[in-house]
């Protein structure tokens, strides 16, 4: 597993990063099996619903494209709920003045996260995905190079023993990754939520990283907002990197504690636009590729 060998392998560290992006990139690509559009009446009354702070999360589905994002808003509806009590029962490093700002923060709409444009002849500006969810450093399995060096010098084939033990050479000084992982938590939504783990796990937040992944992954996350209709706060639903803030905010998993624990300095901050842009702002530099 990758953590087991992070301190070691560093240099190896961009070739992980382009794998990832590859990987990401076919997962994403995979079609999914038609959703039960029926169902979703079911799903908008979920959606519906008055939290303690009394922010609605609604939705109106105007197409099958925007309709099959109804599973991954119901799911952002639910962390929603309670999201200030379940962070400040996390506590620290989590800031107590941010949390006491989310709710002005965290859009009651979350169609508007996804770009989710109801006048558009689609209704969606893309489709959702497969999403693994849970891409960490212990669900990504490492192996030996092809080739490597020995105790004596000479470069041999790496090979593996019939007991399961690495032959032919004493220490192994090159790993390459294989394979991702346990997809027990795989689901369908946005594939910007993937990213999260993959930057603030694996990554660590290392900046270099993420831009060689993205180099590899080369699909667009999102088109931004404005280019469809004006709405009011429409510049900052066009940020990737206000998605992605929102998201790690949501996670039901303590992903903050994760951000604060990295770039400390952040423990300060005043605002949660200055957390976004610190942690998250070189996504707005990112466009895909065709």
């Amino acid at each position: 597993m990758f953590s087991c060998r992070r301190d070691t392998l560093w240099e190896d560290a961009m070739n992980l990063a382009s794998f990832l992006g590859e990987q990401l990139n076919h997962l994403h690509l995979l079609p999914h099996p038609p959703l039960n559009i029926s169902s979703f009446t079911d799903i908008e009354h979920e959606l519906s619903f008055t939290g303690t702070n009394s922010c609605g999360a609604t939705f109106n589905y105007k197409s099958n494209t925007a309709a099959e994002w109804g599973f991954f808003l119901r799911r952002l509806a639910k962390m929603r709920k309670n999201v200030s009590s379940r962070l400040t029962k996390w506590g620290g490093p989590i800031p107590s003045n941010l949390i006491e700002k989310i709710d002005e923060y965290v859009p009651p709409d979350f169609a508007k996260l996804l770009n989710i444009i109801q006048n558009l002849p689609s209704g969606a500006c893309q489709p959702c995905s497969w999403i693994h969810t849970d891409i960490m450093d212990d669900n990504i399995y490492m192996e030996p190079s092809s080739a490597c060096s020995t105790s004596s010098g000479n470069i041999e084939d790496a090979s593996m023993g019939d007991n399961g033990h690495l032959s032919s050479y004493d220490e192994v000084k090159s790993w390459r990754p294989s394979y991702i992982l346990d997809f027990s938590d795989l689901s369908i939504g946005d594939p910007l939520f993937d990213l999260i783990p993959i930057y603030l796990d694996v990554f660590r937040g290392d900046s270099d990283l993420l831009k060689r992944f993205l180099e590899s992954y080369k699909l667009p996350f999102a088109s931004p907002i404005s280019k469809y209709e004006s709405i009011e706060g429409g510049q900052k639903f066009a940020r990737l990197s206000y998605v992605a803030m929102c998201y790690c905010i949501l996670h039901d998993e303590n992903v903050l504690g994760a951000i604060f624990s990295i770039w400390k300095e952040l423990r300060s901050a005043k605002s949660w636009e200055e957390v976004e842009l610190k942690v998250w702002g070189e996504l707005n530099n990112y466009n895909g590729f065709p």
